[in-house]
């Protein structure tokens, strides 16, 4: 009795712990997944990289997070200190992606920001040589959820291959890289197959076959959006996220940005290094991407002496150097000064290519962060007189010629500006692949240009009181530029009419009365605004006007003139056919609105009741025509002689036309606005 008593204690104690040990096996593999703390654990150290003052604690503390991947035991440690170990990896080799951006960028440029005190980068390939084994990869069995949490023992497999890859001492590495990548691609699923292609893509890349990367990145790109995308439960449209959804956004920024990075390789390939970087950099530019962009504009200006590049690369780089100023603290004390370079950039070849570009850039910059309108109108007099010197110089071909296999890639694809369907000159934004001067487009190159100039040297001559000075100089602009001179003949309002009746009546949109509010800086932002919509390119008028908004030392009053600049500039833009014109013309009765209560009992309240007037006559709403005549009934109350006083009367007539005489007492009566 005894033995049988014993056998069936031994067989159950043996039952406990087999069923022990299956637990902890699918305890295990149920945590494989990062918990919400440890994932908002590594996210906060990695925030802690994209500040110059807490970069070294961030990599330092992915550091402390990344020895856990040297544990055993798969938990939630292991899986965080894998994640830490590939991100500390990516950034050691300046990985797309991983790369270490700050809300400083220039303060980045000719600094090495991987560099800190302990450097935790001196043992990575020996911390990722732990994985080379490829039962990672060949052991791991994909279930519903696994495929979208993803192996964490997979990524450093990966980047393990990568740093072979990349090892030019031993040339066998090579060999085991792709053996390596090849076997994850034919065992994996899900975000792991994503990550499996994407870590191809760029090492085809490094390698510079560059087409194959970009197939194998085009299909990372597609297969990730299959497998991501949301599936539909229920038949009123609602959604399940798959798992790894986070992890597959993440990874889709990163491919998105070499195929970004691959459209230069792809060009450099086909029109050479010179061309490749000239685009790159603009690419860059326009994204205000200084920390990438400078660098590439100062190559361009070193590397390529005596060509059409190292003159755009010149013009680009100072003109960083401008914003850099204008950064402030974020910005970078150790560069030189963007107007002194600019001014030896004129000074050292007077009439070679973009000086006149050079000169409108320091009068922009001397009128806009200066706030200077004398050095401004200096400069941009200078810019004016290099445009027509310009037109009689012999071209420089020889000199500054572009290489024939870039010609056709590079040529300007038309006119900086034209009509559009509401017969208003509309400006388009130059192609980053276009190459535009005096060479490239001798036909309207330098009257666009000049047209410029003339705006802004007429503008100074307007605010100093010279209103027939500036009326010559506004008048030569229908002589230069066939669109205006097009409309004129058409007899179609255009701009040059517009500024040929402000200087008859010596003032362009607000009254000289409403303007006497605006001191300092905001004078000259109103008025430059008030250019700008003359000139119809609203949007800028509407920024003016914003940037007054936005500043905490405007007065009231001269935000209220500001919400009415706003309303204007929005009601001429073109309507975003997504939205309904009521819509936006509701959004500009809340900036009229804003005006009343910012500017009660002066000039500036009655125009903008004048204004809202007419806004309400433009839209289909009910009872437009009754609040419309409330507007211009409350604006004669208040100003029966004002400027506005006659066109009011006269609207209020057209009103009752409409309403018919016997309404005429009721609309009297109207609530208001």
């Amino acid at each position: 009795m005894r033995r049988i008593v014993k056998r069936l204690t031994i067989y159950f104690v043996f039952i406990a712990v087999c069923s022990q040990y299956s637990f902890c096996k699918e305890k295990d593999i149920s945590n494989l997944e990062n918990t919400p703390v440890d994932a908002e654990k590594l996210l906060q150290d990695e925030k802690l990289l994209q500040n110059e003052k807490t970069r070294e604690q961030g990599i330092k503390q992915l550091s402390s997070l990344a020895k856990f991947a040297n544990k055993k035991l798969q938990d939630t440690k292991f899986n965080t200190g894998c994640e830490a170990l590939v991100i500390l990896a990516r950034i050691s080799r300046n990985a797309c992606g991983y790369e270490l951006i700050t809300d400083a960028p220039f303060k980045a440029i000719g600094a090495d920001t991987r560099k800190t005190s302990n450097n935790p980068f001196k043992d990575i390939a020996k911390q990722l040589s732990r994985f080379g084994e490829y039962s990672i990869v060949g052991d791991w069995q994909y279930g519903k959820e696994r495929s979208g949490a993803g192996n964490p023992r997979l990524l450093p497999f990966l980047e393990l291959a990568y740093y072979k890859a990349i090892d030019k001492e031993n040339s066998e590495n090579l060999k085991e890289a792709l053996k390596m990548l090849t076997y994850a691609e034919s065992r994996t699923e899900g975000i792991d197959q994503a990550e499996t292609l994407c870590q191809w893509g760029e090492l085809l890349r490094e390698l510079k076959e560059f087409k194959r990367s970009k197939t194998y990145l085009d299909n990372a790109l597609e297969y990730g959006n299959k497998w991501f995308k949301p599936k539909a439960i229920s038949a009123s449209g609602e959604s399940e996220t798959i798992i790894g959804t986070d992890k597959w956004n993440r990874l889709k920024k990163r491919i998105e940005t070499l195929l970004f990075l691959l459209d230069f390789d792809l060009l450099e390939a086909d029109y050479g290094n010179a061309y490749a970087t000239y685009v790159k950099m603009r690419s860059f530019y326009e994204k205000k991407d200084w920390s990438h962009a400078y660098p590439l504009s100062s190559e361009l200006k070193d590397k390529y002496t005596e060509s059409v590049y190292r003159e755009a690369g010149r013009l680009y780089c100072y003109r960083m150097l401008l914003e850099n100023e204008k950064a402030g603290e974020f910005g970078n004390k150790s560069l030189p000064s963007g107007v002194k370079e600019l001014e030896k950039f004129i000074s050292e070849k007077p009439y070679g290519l973009y000086r006149g570009e050079a000169w409108m850039e320091l009068g922009s910059h001397f009128l806009e962060y200066k706030w200077d309108e004398k050095q401004s109108a200096t400069y941009y007099n200078k810019a004016l007189e290099w445009f027509r010197n310009v037109r009689d110089q012999k071209n420089l071909v020889d000199l500054y010629a572009l290489p024939e296999k870039v010609r056709t890639i590079a040529a300007p694809k038309g006119v900086l500006s034209s009509l559009n369907g509401w017969r208003q000159i509309e400006y388009r934004k130059p192609d980053i692949k276009e190459i535009i001067n005096q060479e490239t487009a001798p036909e309207w190159y330098v009257s666009e240009n000049e047209k410029t100039c003339l705006f802004m040297v007429g503008f100074f001559l307007f605010m100093d009181g010279k209103y027939d000075e500036a009326r010559e100089c506004f008048e030569q602009v229908k002589v230069i530029d066939s669109n205006v001179a097009k409309l004129v003949g058409l007899n179609w309002p255009n701009v040059y009419w517009r500024l040929i009746s402000a200087c008859n009546i010596k003032r362009m949109i607000f009254p000289i009365e409403d303007k006497k509010c605006l001191k300092g800086k905001n004078r000259l932002r109103v008025a430059l605004a008030e250019l700008t919509y003359i000139c119809e390119r609203f949007s800028e008028a509407r920024d003016l006007y914003q940037n007054i908004i936005n500043d905490p030392k405007s007065s009231d009053a001269e935000k209220a003139l500001a919400y009415i600049g706003m309303g204007k500039a929005l009601d001429m833009m073109p309507y975003d056919h997504s939205k309904k014109p009521r819509e936006t013309k509701e959004t500009i009765i809340g900036y009229y609105r804003n005006a009343i209560r910012l500017a009660k009992n002066t000039s500036i309240e009655s125009m903008a009741h004048f204004y809202m007037g007419h806004l309400y006559l433009t839209v289909g709403w009910d009872g437009r025509y009754e609040k419309g005549l409330a507007c211009y009934e409350k604006y004669l109350e208040q100003r029966p002689d004002g400027e506005f006083a006659k066109e009011s009367q006269f609207r209020q007539m057209l009103i009752y036309i409409n309403l018919g005489m016997a309404d005429k007492e009721k609309c009297k009566k109207s609530t208001g606005p």
